[in-house]
Order: C-alpha cells, then structure tokens, then sequence
C-alpha cells in the first residue's frame, strides 16, 4: 500500500523537476548595452539607448527613472521627414536634433536638423514593438527613452537606473552607463 502512494508522489516530483531543468534564462527577455549620453551642464534633457530581445511579442510601453534624475520620462523616436512634413513637426513643438547629434527639447518652433530637403525631429511614442526573438535596437537617431527636465547634468561613469515596464513581461530595472557620445 506504501509503495502505490509513493509512485504518484515520485511522477509528481519528477515531472516538476523535468520542467524546471527545461526551462531556462534563454526564454526570458533580455536587455544590454543600456548606456546614457553624458549631458553639459544646464543641458534639461538626455537620452537612454539600449538593446532589447524579448522571447515573446511584447511592447515597452513605459520608462522610469528617479526623480533625483530626470522629472519627467517618455518613450520618443526620431522622424525623418521632407520639407513638405516639416511644417506638421514644427508645429507640435516637438524636439529636434541639434548639430552633434544629441537629443534637444524645443519649447517653441523645432529648428529641426535639416540636410537639403530631410529634416530629423522627434517625438513621444505610446508604445515601443518588440517583436519575438528579434533585436530591438534603442540607439540616437531612432527609438530611444527621453530624459526630461533632468535634476543635474548627467556625468561621465554615472550609472541610472531605468525601470521598463513591458506589456506581457511586466517590470524591469536596468542600469544605464553614462559616457561620451
């Protein structure tokens, strides 16, 4: 009678185990290379970049930093557009890129990047796709987090903590690397 109670115990146990050693980190969603810009002083926003690989469709629907960072986070992507899509850009007062690249507010008319007829400017995102298995590459000039009205200037080797929050994988808190470029 013992051993016909211990058989179910024993398939139990061994059907956990068999699911725990076949799951594995490889599932699971995954971000690198999360790195910010250094900014100058006075400068009021700042970027983070990132790459990230979600095993599953998901969205990054959310960014977060510490008040001591930045007051305000949004998810934003640069928009290249012709003379003709200028006008609808400037309009917003939506940010631009100034000449080295970096990412500015504009509070007033955008004095977008303009080379000949295509001009770069930004703007705020509801949502960032991730599609399964593929590289999702936040990097200056496309997808990236914005850093709004920042605390203090954000110094070379200083290390920002950045909460995602995914539609599907729910919370997760990186650290970004500041540095030159």
């Amino acid at each position: 009678m013992k051993k016909l109670l211990l058989v179910p115990v024993l398939i139990i146990a061994a059907a956990g185990c068999l699911a725990a050693c076949g799951s594995s980190n490889d599932d699971s969603l995954e971000v690198t290379d999360a790195w910010t810009r250094v900014t100058a002083p006075g400068q009021d926003s700042g970027a983070v970049y990132m790459t990230i690989k979600s095993p599953d469709d998901d969205k990054l629907i959310k960014a977060s930093v510490p008040a001591s960072v930045a007051g305000k986070t949004e998810l934003h992507e640069t928009v290249h557009s012709d003379s003709a899509d200028s006008e609808s850009m400037d309009s917003s007062g939506s940010e631009s890129m100034d000449a080295s690249g970096s990412d500015s507010m504009e509070n007033s008319s955008s004095e977008s990047m303009d080379s000949g007829d295509a001009m770069m400017g930004m703007r705020p995102v509801d949502s960032i796709d991730l599609p399964a298995g593929e590289d999702v590459v936040l990097e200056p000039g496309g997808y990236h987090i914005m850093l709004l009205e920042l605390a203090k200037p954000i110094k070379d080797g200083e290390t920002i903590q950045v909460t995602l929050t995914f539609e599907n994988a729910g919370e997760k808190t990186v650290d970004a690397t500041a540095k030159e470029g």
